[in-house]
């Protein structure tokens, strides 16, 4: 490359007479500063078309890692273990952690809704899942190779349950709430009853008195007997259980100190558990519950002298705290793992006065509720009544 001609040979060229060979060299020298000019125009421009700072380039379609595709599908569902019930149709909340083919982490986060789920995850070569619902969370760890061979993906979490211990009944007609009744329950262990107790209005006393209380006897660690005592302490009635093979309650036998009472046999079926009841006059009752998703949705009794009432029940997705408790009654009334939020009946025979419309729930953290209140209504004139409230306590 030739170097620049300097400034004094410009000069004394200017002044000396110029000869043939002269101008050619002067040429050919000139030739090569605008060829030197033209490159520094050139990278002039090039420095210019630099992003400023701030300002974002175009960026080039990412490469997939691997030759993988740039995101992946899966589906997800969400559930969490109360005690020994599952609730795996739930929301919940999904953190995803994605790896780069470099081991960077890169985090992302989106809702859940009740049941399956398709999520479409970020490029990645490994993944961190994790639910949140709650106030509990789980998460698993999955390579991108593993992706195709999961058809679905269960998140499953866990957590101890809560006791109720009391329930405080109020209604409301016209004017304020009122104290209707009370509940409260002792335990043994947690999740093992001793002693239920229950208040009501009298009108020898004011306020609530102790109007029952149920007493519970086991054998062998499984609930054997539940025994009725009246307002006075006296035994009024009992109910004795019977279990099969299989752990499940295949009798139960409501007695009382005069020998009379009623029997009933249970068979419990998949979705279904059917009951046969005999009474002390002679007169005999089938009823059947179906389940779904461990609530009961539907149940139908036809009794021997014409009487029929079949309903359908509708659930939230939140947790019945009943559900975990041992206190069977003669219809194994509170197994529902959610809570009912709503109820069609159909009557043949004789007829109620007043039928629930309403339930409206407050629930805490932990997916329990802290208060219901079920609204009723005159079920032939179809107005409204009053409402009962329920406060909860664990």
């Amino acid at each position: 490359m030739r170097r620049p001609v300097p400034l004094h040979q410009v000069l004394l060229l200017l002044r000396a007479p110029l000869t043939n060979t002269d101008m050619n060299r002067i040429q050919e020298r000139m030739l090569g500063a605008a060829l030197c000019a033209l490159t520094f125009i050139g990278c002039s421009k090039e420095n210019s078309e630099v992003p400023a700072p701030g300002k974002a380039a175009d960026k080039p379609a990412e490469t997939p890692v691997n030759g993988a595709p740039a995101s992946y599908q899966i589906k997800i569902k969400a559930a969490v273990k109360v005690g020994n019930l599952l609730y795996d149709s739930i929301p919940a909340t999904l953190t995803i952690t994605a790896w780069d083919s470099l081991q960077a982490p890169h985090e992302s986060g989106l809702t859940l809704e009740a049941g399956v789920n398709t999520v479409n995850l970020p490029q990645g070569v490994r993944y961190r899942l994790q639910i949140s619902h709650w106030g509990v969370t789980a998460d698993t760890l999955i390579n991108a190779a593993d992706l195709a061979a999961q058809a679905q993906l269960t998140i499953t979490a866990s957590k101890a349950p809560k006791f109720i211990t009391k329930e405080e009944q109020y209604i409301r007609g016209t004017g304020d709430w009122q104290p209707q009744g009370r509940i409260e329950y002792d335990y043994i262990s947690p999740g093992m009853l001793s002693n239920v107790f229950y208040y009501g209005k009298s009108t020898l006393k004011p306020g609530l008195v102790l109007t029952r209380e149920d007493m519970f006897a086991y054998r062998n660690g499984r609930l054997n007997r539940i025994n009725h005592y009246g307002q006075e302490g006296d035994l009024e009635t009992w109910y004795a259980l019977t279990y099969g093979a299989n752990g499940n309650i295949e009798g139960i036998r409501e007695s009382s100190p005069s020998g009379n009472g009623t029997n009933a046999t249970v068979e419990q079926l998949a979705g279904k558990v059917k009951f046969f009841y005999e009474y002390v006059n002679g007169n005999t009752m089938n009823y059947t519950q179906t389940y779904r998703n461990g609530n009961l949705v539907e149940d139908a009794a036809y009794s021997s002298r014409g009487g029929s009432e079949t309903s359908k029940y509708q659930y939230d997705l939140y947790i019945n705290p009943f559900a975990q408790l041992n206190y069977p009654d003669m219809f194994l009334g509170r197994r529902s793992i959610n809570n009912r939020i709503g109820e069609q009946k159909n009557y043949g025979g004789n007829i109620p006065m007043s039928v629930p419309y309403q339930f409206d729930y407050t629930y805490d953290a932990d997916g329990y509720p802290t208060q219901l209140i079920v609204s009723y209504k005159g079920f032939t004139s179809n107005e409204h009544l009053f409402m009962i409230k329920t406060v909860y306590s664990y």
